[in-house]
């Protein structure tokens, strides 16, 4: 589970909007590894998504790549 300390700071780390769209409404935090799958909660494996990019990375339709400690997305 996130802790808001970490949910503070992915805020501000992303000046309050999705890393994918921009969005600024109904934000939350995304994993990149997801924890069923061995990732953290930790804040280098979290960007700030909106709902609608969660979904889509969920559904297959936003690809997520990090490199270097920076997020790509590519849609499909």
């Amino acid at each position: 589970m996130v802790t808001s300390e970490t949910w503070l700071a992915l805020i501000d780390r992303e000046d309050g909007y999705c890393q994918s769209c921009g969005e600024e409404n109904n934000l939350m935090p995304c994993h990149d590894v997801p924890v069923s799958r061995g990732g953290s909660d930790d804040l280098e494996n979290l960007w700030l998504g909106c709902f609608w990019c969660h979904r889509a990375q969920h559904d297959g339709y936003l690809r997520v790549k990090r490199i270097n400690g920076k997020f790509y997305f590519t849609r499909k």
